[in-house]
């Protein structure tokens, strides 16, 4: 049941973590003393906008989280229901 939980979470986020221009691959070891502070200033912005970026997707991975499991409980208290169960008392 876990299982179809985390299926069901990730079939309901985009795929923005696997956009190669997000990912932190672009290390160049190349930089020049010239721009060496415009260099770490831009590093700088682009690490801040990952964060944002992963803080959005991990809260959109709790709500779908919680969704999925919320459905599933409903599921659980449907087929008790018909099978002639009690349901789940309401957390």
């Amino acid at each position: 049941m876990t299982a179809q939980l985390f299926e069901e979470t990730l079939s309901q986020v985009d795929h923005t973590l696997a956009r190669p221009d997000v990912a932190i691959t672009g290390y160049r070891p190349e930089i020049s003393g010239d721009n060496l502070p415009a260099e770490w200033q831009i590093r700088l912005q682009n690490l801040q906008e990952w964060i944002c970026e992963l803080l959005i997707k991990n809260q959109q991975l709790r709500m779908a989280l919680v969704e999925a499991k919320a459905r599933a409980a409903r599921r659980s208290d449907e087929a008790a229901f018909e099978a002639g169960g009690e349901p789940r008392p309401a957390r």
